[in-house]
């Protein structure tokens, strides 16, 4: 099934701003995203530029999540 882009990424747009919890606002746009590609699992991430620095902050899986309390500094 063809789905128009910019529904799609309105869609997903609005998923992962959805709630402030991390862990909802990903879960939610993992279940959308499932349902028109292979997805098991998908990570929120920080880049600090600056100091040329990845931050994890979420991870949700098919089977579960993972909140990351902190960043490094």
């Amino acid at each position: 099934m063809e789905i128009d882009s910019n529904i799609f990424f309105k869609q997903v747009t609005l998923k992962i701003s959805s709630s402030l919890d991390l862990q909802k606002a990903a879960a939610r746009t993992l279940e959308y995203l499932r349902e028109s590609i292979p997805a098991d699992a998908i990570s929120i991430l920080y880049v600090d530029l600056a100091r040329k620095k990845r931050y994890d902050l979420a991870k949700v899986q098919r089977k579960g999540y993972h909140i990351f309390h902190h960043l490094d500094t």
